[in-house]
């Protein structure tokens, strides 16, 4: 296992090999709007809330204390659809326990300690992301549009690496957007 926690900065080797992760997967909202009718700040709103979402009702326990009655900001309402909670926090061997993948070509997750693939997404298919909320700091969540158009927002608890594989998944965008604009 590789999971990188020391490297600050990832070379296009390590990348081409892959970085993994041990992490739990939360799960998913759908998102009701095309990301292009969404503006740069209201994306960031929609991430943000679909990680406490999910969060939430997966039970992961809130950094800091949730409000006791809790709205959608303006800005997100219309755009978030059903939630999907993949992993309930403290099953631990259950369907969230995922090893996660990030290389050039796409981020696969699988059981942990398993061959089996949960999900594998183009690499070019994430959208938008962020690492932690208020409430949720050691989540991750993205924006995924699959080949029939959907989108939906996957949030991961990844612990101390949240931060790291942000900028893994940022790396590895911007050099595979690079090597497909070479000529």
């Amino acid at each position: 296992y590789n999971t990188a926690a020391a490297v600050q900065e990832v070379t296009a080797e390590q990348l081409q090999k892959g970085l993994y992760y041990h992490v739990q997967y939360l799960g998913t909202v759908e998102i009701e709007k095309p990301m292009r009718d969404v503006t740069a700040d209201h994306r960031t709103a929609l991430i943000v809330e679909s990680i406490n979402l999910t969060a939430e009702r997966s039970g992961l326990k809130p950094e800091n204390k949730l409000p006791a009655k809790r709205e959608l900001p303006e800005a997100v309402r219309g755009v978030l659809g059903a939630t999907y909670v993949v992993s309930k926090k403290g099953s631990k061997g259950g369907s969230g326990d995922v090893d996660m993948l990030v290389n050039l070509e796409c981020l696969r997750v699988t059981r942990h300690g398993k061959t089996e693939v949960v999900e594998e997404i183009p690499i070019m298919d994430i959208s938008v992301m962020s690492a932690g909320t208020v409430y949720y700091p050691s989540c991750l969540g993205f924006v995924v549009r699959d080949p029939t158009g959907k989108r939906t927002c996957h949030t991961f608890e990844c612990g101390k690496y949240t931060s790291h594989i942000l900028m893994v998944l940022v790396q590895g965008l911007g050099m595979k957007k690079r090597a497909q604009a070479a000529p």
